[in-house]
């Protein structure tokens, strides 16, 4: 029973300290046109924009729309903030989420 406990715990300590690459919010297309406003563009079977986001508007994030559906994706979140791991994506998320509500 000790095994599996410590076991637990070591693989939930590794899933969160070691890096990895932040996930996308998936959104719609009204979301994203909503987010980009006049800033929306369209080439190579991609639509969307590139804009800052974040409480302080300190981050990148990148709203993108393809045949395959939309998402958007916070491009420098981890970079200027040390983020690492289930806690970076989640604050990734969070920002990326944010952004499209205050748009509305």
């Amino acid at each position: 029973m000790r095994k599996l406990v410590l076991m637990i715990i070591v693989g939930l300590a590794a899933f969160a300290l070691f890096p990895s690459e932040a996930g996308a919010v998936k959104i719609t297309q009204q979301q994203v046109n909503n987010v980009c406003g006049s800033k929306l563009q369209s080439a190579g079977g991609h639509t969307g924009c590139v804009k800052t986001c974040g409480l302080n508007k300190e981050h990148q994030c990148d709203f993108d729309c393809t045949k395959q559906g939309c998402e958007g994706t916070c491009v420098t979140c981890g970079v200027k903030v040390e983020r690492s791991g289930f806690f970076g994506k989640i604050y990734s998320n969070r920002v990326v989420r944010q952004t499209v509500r205050t748009s509305r």
